[in-house]
């Protein structure tokens, strides 16, 4: 039994004849893109919860992570001390999720396309449900919250798609439409 070189084997499939073909490409992109979107989007609820929970802790607060039907929840074991510890709480796991997918993407938007255009849909979403919870978390009944916050999160989630299509069209299937590779 021969063992495989994991360098070789790497790169045996940029050096094949076949991934030179564009629309190849184009599959392997698109194959990349949901992989990396799948991959994120498994890990956004636990992530969102621990944000919550961290600045809960942070303002004096305590709290534990449930499994619910939409996914998850942080649940209060003592409340954080005053009305900004509340509201800082409230807007943490959104936002602190934006801020890390941002980081990575910022990282990635010259050289591997695929992954900055599967977080631009996960940043938005994000972004906007925890926009969603800072602001009507505590104002409104928790039905009409869940209407907002769900609301919310499907504006978030068609902008982001919206723009990752047309950054991922523009850099990768321009030769489609016209433009030079």
């Amino acid at each position: 039994m021969t063992m495989i070189d994991s360098e070789k084997l790497r790169f045996w499939w940029k050096d094949r004849d076949f991934m030179k073909n564009r629309y190849v490409k184009v599959i392997f992109s698109i194959a990349e893109y949901f992989l990396t979107l799948l991959i994120f989007y498994a890990t956004t609820v636990p992530i969102h919860e621990w944000f919550h929970l961290e600045v809960a802790q942070f303002f004096g607060g305590d709290g534990v992570i449930v499994k619910t039907v939409y996914g998850g929840a942080m649940r209060f074991t003592s409340m954080p001390d005053g009305l900004i510890g509340l509201t800082a709480t409230a807007f943490a796991g959104g936002i602190g999720v934006a801020l890390i997918y941002s980081l990575i993407a910022s990282l990635d938007w010259l050289d591997d396309i695929e992954q900055f255009a599967a977080m631009i849909p996960l940043i938005t979403s994000q972004l906007a449900y925890g926009l969603a919870e800072g602001i009507f978390l505590f104002s409104v009944s928790l039905q009409e919250f869940f209407d907002i916050a769900q609301i919310a999160l499907a504006i978030g989630w068609v902008v982001g798609l919206i723009i990752s299509f047309l950054y991922i069209a523009n850099h990768l299937w321009g030769p489609f439409w016209g433009n030079k590779e």
